[in-house]
């Protein structure tokens, strides 16, 4: 069980903690399922009961733009969570087919209240995993097998492009705070205070896939590709070294179009790119390297290698050689 611990600003909550499970429609069902339905409602349960912190899912306030956060209750529309994507790593560990579990505690709390809160919060989630005993490795090892099953029959669906699911219309916890300000810097801050209210909005607390596809049974990677090997092994997915070049009929990707973000992103200019997908005799080199999708993995591989996924190895500029070559680039990359 993995938990991802911070402290959140942003919207005017009565919440003292907010939480989150992978949000990635890509990681396997029942471990959302578990999380969501299961683990995250009995422990909010745990909080209020044991604690007397109220928790809920992390989001924040959305006025009629779904992307759009706002802070003043009359203009809310809705409460909305995060991002699908796995860059962040709550997802990142869901793709892994492990209980992940984002805590935010509240910064306009008062600072005793968030380190308080965020021990309860880690304590009621140590507890509960220790009621399951030896069920909770059993699942996660049920998950892994089910994930290398879907794969090697060519069954493993995985998102290409997903948006914010409507969970419903739930009450939603106001509070005010008052302003006060840093004794060092003299910088205003929001201290949360006075009494709770309720309003009713529209609760968006994950993701559904608009685009899908089922995962290949492998990848082919050119010895061009030596760099995305070697992340992948970082990730402990197993990665073979083709020893003798040989021909096969394999899946290719030839690119369509190409874009590139004006603006930089931890240093990076994220792309995006669209591809048609052929079969065709492929001469595979000597040198490459096959990634079998028949293991635990093989969710995480398909987001970092495949060029359709959202976030991954061609988002973070390690095709860009291919990228910037034109239309009618085949990428090498093949599916088997």
């Amino acid at each position: 069980v993995f938990v991802d611990l911070h402290t959140t600003n942003g919207s005017a909550h009565g919440y003292e903690l907010t939480y989150a499970a992978p949000l990635t429609p890509s990681a396997h069902p029942d471990l959302l399922e578990e999380l969501n339905g299961r683990w995250l409602p009995e422990i909010r349960e745990r909080m209020r009961a044991r604690h007397g912190y109220e928790v809920f899912d992390y989001g924040n306030f959305m006025s009629d733009g779904a992307n759009e956060f706002v802070d003043e209750v009359d203009l809310v529309k809705g409460w909305r969570t995060y991002d699908h994507r796995p860059r962040f790593v709550t997802n990142s560990m869901g793709l892994r087919n492990r209980l992940a579990i984002l805590s935010e505690a509240y910064s306009y709390a008062d600072f005793r209240t968030r380190i308080d809160a965020t021990r309860a919060f880690v304590q009621e989630i140590i507890q509960f995993a220790a009621e399951l005993g030896p069920k909770l490795p059993a699942f996660c090892a049920r998950l892994d097998a089910d994930t290398r099953a879907a794969a090697r029959d060519g069954e493993l669906s995985q998102h290409l492009a997903a948006e914010l699911a409507l969970r419903g219309v739930e009450p939603l916890l106001l509070r005010g705070f008052e302003l006060g300000s840093d004794p060092d810097t003299g910088e205003q801050w929001r201290v949360s205070a006075g009494p709770r209210t309720t309003i009713e909005v529209p609760v968006y607390a994950g993701f559904v896939a608009t685009q899908q596809v089922n995962a290949p049974r492998a990848y082919l990677l050119g010895p061009e590709l030596a760099a995305v090997a070697a992340l992948l092994r970082m990730h402990g997915v197993l990665v073979e070294s083709v020893a003798t070049a040989y021909s096969a009929q394999l899946a290719t990707f030839h690119l369509e179009s190409a874009t590139r973000a004006s603006e930089a992103f931890q240093g990076h200019h994220e792309r995006s790119a669209k591809w048609k997908v052929t079969s065709d005799t492929v001469n595979v080199p000597a040198g490459s390297f096959r990634v079998d999708l028949d293991q635990p993995y093989a969710r995480l591989i398909f987001q970092l290698v495949d060029p359709r996924a959202d976030d991954g190895c061609l988002t973070w500029n390690f095709y860009d050689r291919w990228l910037d070559s034109g239309p009618n680039t085949e990428l090498p990359i093949w599916m088997e």
